[in-house]
């Protein structure tokens, strides 16, 4: 969903203010998003959901089993 006013409405309707994301959105939101793909892309992630655990790339539905057994090994 990319329309701003649609979400901006979705948003009020839970109870947050509407104004608060919107300004959001105009700065600085463009900036954190641009931060966020650059060091993502520099680990290498490139497609939702993507994790990262311990240093391993975990990419794609199929491998939240695999994910989740390396969670519970992690905690023994």
């Amino acid at each position: 969903m990319e329309d701003e006013i649609k979400l901006a409405e979705l948003i009020e309707e839970v109870g947050l203010d509407r104004a608060d994301f919107l300004s959001f959105v105009q700065d600085p939101g463009p900036k954190k998003l641009d931060q966020i793909v650059t060091k993502e892309t520099k680990e290498g992630v490139f497609g939702v959901p993507t994790f990262v655990f311990q240093g391993e790339l975990f990419w794609g539905y199929d491998r939240m089993g695999v994910l989740t057994k390396a969670l519970k090994a992690a905690n023994g």
